[in-house]
């Protein structure tokens, strides 16, 4: 099972999507908040499988990721354990568990949003940071470098083998310490960055959802005496997880799809749509 380019392009996606509705309803989403966002979403939305060790999340940071595996693992089960009701049937290690629920994404995004409020200030090699914003640093850092392993697989993947998995955790980091700097944020909170995290990982759970397998979204709600009951699509609609639908036709509809959207977002905030729409309806309108 290798979903984690389509988990990357559809947070990505999504996030554009939600971008795009907002710029409609009430105005331009500043470039840099844009770019930020969809970052955090993609990375964000290969999350929820820190509990399976063959993931590209796990991958992507070395030691640092086989530890985190280890503890998410741990309480997946544990979790699962101590909720599951006698109809729930024990799943094989901690993998679509916990880390695969609602509850998950809204916990996570909560907790990026109180991380990055602004606080005390600290100095870090001499410059100020309120510890908000060196938290929001740290976590576009971890993100960016899942967005770029989820997007660019291939390729990471081949850089990984050549370089190991932290030269991209230092590259990601040094960009995110760049990014930070035109970040237009006159309070110094990067709380929404919690919105962007929280939905990239609701929006992994709604990828896992339509694979045969199914997730258990809905804990702890009881769905038919089941805590976690696996929520999935009619059984003739479920596609499988890394078959030829996935790579064939969702993955490259969900690229063009966010491509057309980074293209029509770019025009808006930049005026060159409308200024496109005067020049149409001039020279139609003769």
């Amino acid at each position: 099972m290798v979903m984690g380019p389509t988990h990357a392009m559809s947070g990505a996606f999504f996030s554009l999507a939600a971008i795009t509705t907002y710029t409609a309803l009430v105005g331009p989403v500043h470039p840099t908040i844009a770019i930020l966002g969809t970052v955090m979403a993609a990375g964000a939305s290969l999350g929820p499988d820190i509990d399976s060790n063959s993931s590209t999340v796990v991958r992507s940071f070395g030691i640092f990721g086989r530890v985190a595996h280890h503890i998410a693992n741990s309480i997946g089960v544990a979790v699962f354990t101590a909720t599951r009701t006698r109809y729930d049937r024990h799943p094989e290690g901690g993998h679509r568990t916990f880390f695969h629920t609602t509850f998950m994404a809204i916990l996570m995004g909560g907790l990026v949003a109180l991380a990055t409020l602004p606080t005390n200030i600290i100095h870090v090699f001499g410059h100020p940071y309120s510890l908000g914003q060196f938290n929001a640093i740290i976590l576009m850092s971890i993100f960016l470098n899942l967005c770029l392993s989820g997007l660019l697989e291939k390729r990471i993947k081949a850089a990984r083998k050549r370089y190991g998995p932290y030269a991209l955790m230092a590259f990601s980091l040094v960009f995110a310490i760049v990014l930070s700097i035109f970040m237009p944020v006159p309070t110094g909170s990067y709380s929404y960055l919690g919105i962007a995290v929280g939905f990239g990982w609701f929006v992994h759970l709604l990828g896992d959802a339509i694979t045969k397998m199914g997730v258990p979204m809905a804990w702890p709600v009881k769905v038919a005496g089941k805590r976690w009951y696996d929520i999935s699509l009619p059984s003739f609609m479920r596609i499988t997880a890394g078959g030829d639908f996935e790579k064939i036709i969702l993955l490259p509809v969900l690229t063009g799809l966010t491509v057309l959207l980074l293209i029509y977002n770019t025009l808006v905030f930049y005026h060159i749509l409308p200024a496109i729409n005067v020049i149409f309806n001039a020279v139609f309108s003769k």
